[in-house]
């Protein structure tokens, strides 16, 4: 009944629905109940357009920092190559009152085309990730997540494969987490022996390291202003979050709670690997194409997702890439019922329904100062302990099932080394 739904022109036609309904959501005060609403939209975009802009003026931030802020009003938080895309007044209009509608609607449509809709939770999962208040908040300021989400989904199925390596190279120098895409070059083409995979990782790392060489002052600065706009307490989607609480809580010393923290999460990554590689070891590599859209979208999307996670303190609009891992996660619940995978998408479920509570507490809670401190209600605290419980419990999960089908990967890889090593004797 429900495969009408995965027909092309159908994901069209809801992708345009879902488009015309989220642009009326974030137009809408009514939204501000859940997310920090502004009524100009997509200051998150804009804002890189003022650079862009500010640079076609003539004015160098890496030569003098304080004009160019003057002209821009904010500091450059890229890497330097973002200010080489092309910039005119004509496509400053483009820039500004086209392109971020059409990066919306983009970004709703290959979600809809890589979901393969079998089930009612399969299609509750797209309904609830598309209309979810971690999107609302990313949908109205436009942040650069969403166009490295597209270019994430757009690579794992585009065979053209220069212009997949262009855009890992561009993406990793304005952003640096997308470094990650670059796995996708192991599952691009099955037919690609191991040692022209290892002549394009050769050709792109000379190509990297030429273009930091030439450029190496403007990446050192980056690098010692990567921090960004942090999340703090609200809207949270980081394995920090746990230490900032108990620091809040107990005061206890921040970087002795974060030991606890990880090591806890990778103690528990560890046995859940185990665990699945027990219940998956009569499994047959068969059931997984390793070069199939699905496969890439899970690798490159679950290690983005752990990436930021672990090594950021991100705003939960992040989460959008663990949309990318469940079109794999699906098929395999539809192949065969083994831990974690019901636990993943019952998990995941709960979370996208309790962002609706969650987000209405980060909006609606009454930040107190006492003595110049900061003061959260019990109920706020007990509202993002769940959060980051859930999000705790569902990375552990995601990430031990990445691991477990990195590690199968890589014995196919061997194989085709010794299958290299064989010709070559």
């Amino acid at each position: 009944m429900l495969n009408f739904l995965n027909k092309d022109i159908n994901k069209l036609l809801v992708s345009i629905i879902f488009f015309l309904l989220i642009i009326f959501i974030i137009n809408n005060e009514l939204v501000s109940k859940i997310i920090w609403w502004f009524p100009e939209l997509f200051g998150d975009y804009k804002l890189p357009i003022k650079w862009l802009e500010c640079t076609n003026l003539g004015f160098n931030y890496y030569e003098n920092k304080e004009e160019f802020i003057g002209c821009s009003k904010r500091s450059f938080l890229y890497g330097k190559i973002f200010l080489e895309i092309p910039y005119t007044e004509r496509l400053n209009f483009f820039y500004n009152n086209i392109l971020p509608y059409i990066l919306i609607f983009l970004s709703i449509y290959l979600t809809i085309k890589i979901f393969n809709i079998k089930s009612l939770t399969s299609l509750a999962i797209l309904t609830l990730v598309i209309f979810n208040p971690s999107t609302f908040f990313l949908f109205s300021s436009l942040n650069i997540d969403v166009l490295i989400f597209i270019l994430l989904i757009f690579t794992s199925l585009n065979r053209i494969y220069f212009i997949n390596w262009f855009i890992y190279f561009f993406l990793t120098f304005v952003k640096i987490y997308p470094i990650i895409l670059f796995l996708n070059i192991f599952f691009e083409n099955h037919k690609r022996s191991i040692g022209r995979i290892l002549i394009i990782f050769l050709i792109m790392f000379m190509v990297s390291l030429s273009y930091l060489y030439f450029n190496f002052s403007e990446y050192v600065y980056m690098f010692n202003n990567i921090s960004g706009n942090k999340a703090g307490y609200h809207y949270l989607f980081s394995l920090n979050s746990f230490a900032k609480i108990g620091k809040y809580l107990f005061n206890l010393n921040y970087i002795f709670l974060l030991f606890i923290t990880y090591s806890i999460f990778f103690y528990l990554i560890t046995k859940t690997f185990k665990k699945i590689s027990l219940g998956f070891s009569e499994i047959s590599d068969q059931n997984i194409f390793f070069y199939s859209s699905e496969f890439k979208l899970f690798i490159i999307s679950s290690y983005v997702s752990i990436t930021c996670y672990i090594f950021f303190s991100n705003f939960f609009h992040r989460e959008i890439f663990l949309i990318g891992t469940f079109p794999l996660i699906f098929k395999l619940d539809e192949i065969f019922k083994k831990f974690p995978i019901k636990l993943i998408i019952n998990l995941y479920l709960i979370k996208l329904i309790y962002s609706y509570f969650y987000s209405y507490f980060n909006v609606h809670d009454n930040i107190q100062y006492i003595n110049g401190e900061r003061v959260f209600s019990s109920l706020f605290i007990f509202v993002i302990i769940i959060k980051s419980s859930i999000d705790y419990m569902l990375m552990i999960l995601i990430s031990a099932l990445s691991l477990y089908y990195t590690n199968r990967y890589l014995n196919v890889f061997k194989k085709k080394i010794l299958n290299f090593r064989q010709i070559e004797y």
